[in-house]
Order: C-alpha cells, then structure tokens, then sequence
C-alpha cells in the first residue's frame, strides 16, 4: 500500500512501532486498530486513518480490508480556488459508494493529514526520539 503526498511517497518504515496508532506490523497493519487515544498529532492522524478504514468495512462489507482490496491511483487534477490561483489536487477514480473509493480516499486523507504533520525520527540510545514539526 503507497500512500502520496504532493512532494514523496509515504515510508512505513518510519512507523512500524511508533505510538499507539501508527503501529505497521501484524497480518493486517492498515486496518487494525491501535490501543488508545493517540500519544501526539500524527499518532491521533493514524488513528482517525485506522478509524476511516472501519467505517469502510462497515459500510461495504467485512472483505474491505485495505490490505486486500486494490483500487486505481488517484490523479492529480489543477483547479483555481476562491482567489482564482491554481492549486494541484490528488483525487481518487473509482465509482462512488463503491469499497475501493472508500479505503482511497482514506489513504488519501491520510497523506494529506501526513504532510501536515511531519515527523523527524532521530536515532538515541535505547530508541528513538521523535521530533514533530
């Protein structure tokens, strides 16, 4: 599973045991869900993401799981906002109402929520420590 943000491409890697959210291991590391209410922003991010993928399954069915399930990469559309400037959008190109436009526009809500909260793991003894901008 890839998840975009405008400027790269999002790395699990960084995460697989960061918060109570943001935990990328298991058979199921997108949709299980975490153990508490998030410990900073980007694990409360991880949870909402966590969160989008069960409100999914419960409204297309147990098998929507975004570890299964394959949807088309979203596109990238120009539009002008209020002020008439262009600004460059990702949206996703399944059919509405269907499994796979839920679980991308979960992905895709998660990048953008991402990008706004970037992380910095620096490695310390013993662990990491984490810096959020």
């Amino acid at each position: 599973m890839e998840f975009y943000t405008q400027e790269e491409s999002f790395d699990a890697d960084k995460y697989w045991n960061y918060g109570c959210n943001c935990m990328i291991h298991g058979d199921r590391p997108l949709s299980d869900m975490g153990t508490g209410p998030g410990v900073d922003r980007l694990d409360i991010k991880c949870r909402e993401y966590k969160l989008c993928q069960e409100c999914a399954r419960a409204q297309h069915g147990e098998m929507c799981i975004g570890e299964f399930i394959e949807y088309r990469r979203p596109r990238t559309k120009t539009l002008l906002n209020d002020d008439g400037v262009e600004e460059t959008h990702k949206v996703c190109r399944n059919s509405p109402n269907t499994c796979e436009r839920s679980l991308c526009e979960c992905d895709l809500q998660f990048a953008k929520d991402h990008a706004k909260v970037s992380v910095s793991l620096l490695p310390v003894s013993g662990g990491f420590l984490k810096k959020i901008y």
